[in-house]
């Protein structure tokens, strides 16, 4: 079932956030919440449309959540100065 819905959990993920490490925790928490709730799935829409909401809810949870926090999302460098920081190995 995830592989089918992969791209449809991954599509609600990137409505919330640009930042692949992000997508990729709202992705794992999305799928323990699907893992949770599929007991509870009556069958009563379809089986699309219930983990669409399922990725929705647990986006829109998470972005609450840092709303409450206070935080604004990752800062980096690198939006700062415009550029990309050098290697390590060549400093």
């Amino acid at each position: 079932m995830v592989r089918e819905h992969k791209s449809t959990v991954y599509t609600v993920c990137y409505m919330f956030s640009k930042d692949t490490d992000e997508v990729n925790d709202l992705f794992q928490e999305v799928l323990i919440n699907l893992w949770k709730g599929f007991d509870g799935f009556r069958g009563e829409s379809k089986v699309d449309t219930w983990i669409w909401r399922i990725a929705l809810n647990t986006c829109i949870s998470d972005d609450r959540k840092k709303k409450r926090r206070g935080e604004r999302g990752r800062l980096y460098l690198r939006d700062f100065l415009g550029v990309g920081l050098p290697s390590m190995r060549r400093v």
